[in-house]
């Protein structure tokens, strides 16, 4: 959004000696105002001239972007993915349409537009048309936010860093998230022009390494500005294929690298033997009796890794029912071998029960809005800060089953956990969650990005 980048207060730069406020600030409010409403008019009169085309150029341009998942999965995919995101969908298409489709003479619907139309219109608006036309997607990151004014990101690709003026977008975004957008310039501003095309940061190696091997295809002398131009659907299509397309869910392991599954082993006992059962369980060295109810089943690893490591819960229903939860399969064979062997007669019957453990499922429920918790947000604030004391020294799978402590002496792995810790913020600041998670880059020796 074009506006008078003066503060009130300072002297006003025509060098009157006035305050801005008492001078120039309402005729140069009036021009900004009507140099703003001018973009407004271009790009709806750049709708019509689209709308009245023939439907040959959206059709192309919404193949384009749907080829891929229209080769990989079909038609039902590809219109099930534009039921459920209709608007960026047609923003996508107009986007793209306006800016980068070219005719069989190279002309673009903008370079048409200012031959007809150049004389009438504002400056500020002819600016912005050619600013628009030679514009393309990239892929950035916010790096700074100034709600109801700007913000700041970096291009992931060409490392350039660079201010955009988007009141409306400083009310959505968090730092550190990632998207596909294009920007113009206008009055040594840089606008907003269209949709942002978010990418989670789970897939911002995907994405990145895609377009690297695209790019490396055509020529690595290319710059990505070029390359991004010329092949303008790039960015817009890995956000469709990530959006648009059946996810496979990651394979999650337990800290032993097996594959989780949720367990339960039931056991029925004899009448009145729980004390002895009890007893019994205190002579395996690797159980703890915690109290009348419950027992945990602790083991240790070789040094540098967690120590120890909780493999199962137990608790007793009743005075003869005992169940015990483990996480996997062969944790499942081990405990289960141990303690029908040591309780021996004292189990009448024991049972196992597999359960449900759909990720992708669990994907798609919704969680209830935070606000709905009724937990004040420092009480939150203090609730992950104790949670993420002891994240360093955890095995995360995302990691290699490394820690963060240890993958951060390798440069490959180092990225790996700043990107972590990056999503962690987005993630949390998204959900209004107040966490300072400076001393989380402290502990771990890395320089928090500013």
């Amino acid at each position: 959004m074009l506006t008078p980048k003066t503060h009130l207060l300072s002297k006003c730069p025509c060098g009157s000696g006035r305050k801005y406020k008492n001078c120039c600030w309402r005729t140069e409010k009036r021009t900004y105002a009507i140099a703003r409403e001018s973009i407004r008019s271009v790009h709806q009169a750049l709708n019509e001239i689209l709308d009245n085309e023939d439907d040959g150029i959206r059709k192309e341009v919404n193949v384009l972007y749907f080829i891929d998942v229209l080769n990989d999965h079909g038609e039902e995919v590809v219109h099930d993915f534009i039921r459920k995101a209709p608007e960026a969908v047609f923003q996508n298409e107009y986007d793209s349409a306006i800016s980068d489709y070219r005719f069989k003479d190279g002309t673009s619907i903008i370079d048409r537009f200012l031959e007809d139309r150049r004389e009438t219109l504002h400056p500020a608006a002819v600016e912005y048309l050619e600013s628009y036309r030679d514009a393309s997607y990239s892929l950035y990151e916010v790096t700074a936010i100034i709600r109801g004014s700007h913000f700041e990101v970096t291009d992931l690709l060409s490392r350039k860093t660079l201010t955009i003026t988007e009141k409306s977008a400083t009310e959505q975004l968090t730092k550190w998230s990632t998207f596909f957008f294009r920007f113009a310039q206008c009055r040594g501003e840089n606008l907003m022009t269209g949709l942002i095309l978010d990418i989670p940061r789970m897939e911002l190696d995907y994405v990145i390494d895609s377009l690297r091997a695209r790019k490396e295809y055509y020529g690595k002398s290319q710059t990505w500005a070029k390359y991004l131009k010329i092949n303008w659907m790039a960015g817009p299509q890995l956000w469709v294929n990530i959006h648009g397309t059946p996810r496979k869910m990651p394979i999650l392991q337990n800290t032993d690298q097996e594959i989780i599954k949720p367990i339960t082993i039931h056991y029925n006992l004899k009448d009145s033997s729980k004390p002895d059962v009890m007893k019994a369980l205190d002579n395996i060295n690797e159980i703890t009796v915690e109290d009348d109810d419950f027992f945990s089943w602790s083991e240790e690893r070789p040094k540098g890794k967690v120590n120890p490591v909780l493999i199962a819960k137990g608790n007793f229903v009743s005075d003869s029912k005992m169940t015990v939860d483990i996480n996997s399969e062969e944790r499942c064979q081990r405990v289960g071998d141990a303690i029908e062997e040591t309780l021996g007669s004292l189990i009448i019957e024991s049972s196992i029960k597999s359960h449900d453990f759909d990720m992708e499922k669990i994907s798609r429920e919704e969680t209830p809005p935070r606000e709905k918790l009724d937990v004040p947000k420092e009480v939150m604030a203090q609730v992950y800060a104790n949670l993420y004391r002891n994240w360093p020294d955890q095995q995360i799978p995302a990691l290699d089953g490394k820690t963060p402590r240890e993958a951060v002496k390798d440069k490959s792995s180092r990225k790996k956990v700043v990107n972590l810790l990056k999503m962690l913020e987005s993630s949390h600041a998204s959900h209004g969650d107040q966490i300072d998670f400076l001393p989380l880059w402290k502990d771990l020796g890395l320089k928090r990005p500013e």
